[in-house]
């Protein structure tokens, strides 16, 4: 096993683990928001893939030119 991979598995954990930390420091701040954004984002989500499931079938749905 080589050395500088090693140093690269390091820095990534210290990285997350640096991260994480920042994250649960701010976390009494957020507790509200967070849960709030990723809903909001997974309903977004969600309706984008309606919306393009509801308009196959159509000339122009999926990007290509309409003539």
């Amino acid at each position: 096993m080589n050395r500088k991979w090693l140093d690269n598995i390091y820095a990534d954990m210290a990285f997350a683990v640096g991260g994480l930390v920042i994250t649960l420091s701010w976390l009494p701040a957020w507790y509200s928001v967070i849960p709030g954004l990723f809903t909001l984002g997974w309903v977004v989500q969600v309706y984008k893939r309606i919306s393009i499931r509801r308009e196959t079938g159509k000339p122009g749905s999926n990007g290509e030119a309409r003539n």
